[in-house]
């Protein structure tokens, strides 16, 4: 779980963590809006703002778009007895 910031070059940062994502064949939780960017960013983060895993996926290995932090919701999608924190 990156914890993106604003005006910190997060989104260089976010954009090395999906390269990763996609060389290693990891499942990136993205938005369900209209924008592709943030998670209806300035709403607080909700489980149905992600976009739901496709057929023969079983979880979500990576969060990484800007968001408002709500630990209750994200640990439904990556709990955080697996994940990783960074910001």
């Amino acid at each position: 779980m990156f914890m993106k910031t604003h005006k910190t070059a997060s989104t260089s940062v976010m954009n090395i963590i999906e390269r990763y994502a996609v060389k290693h064949n990891l499942t990136i939780a993205l938005p369900n809006g209209g924008n592709a960017d943030q998670f209806d960013y300035p709403n607080p983060f909700h489980e149905r703002m992600v976009f739901p895993l496709l057929h023969g996926q079983d979880r979500y290995d990576v969060i990484c778009h800007h968001m408002r932090f709500n630990s209750q919701q994200v640990n439904k999608i990556l709990p955080r007895h697996v994940a990783k924190y960074v910001t």
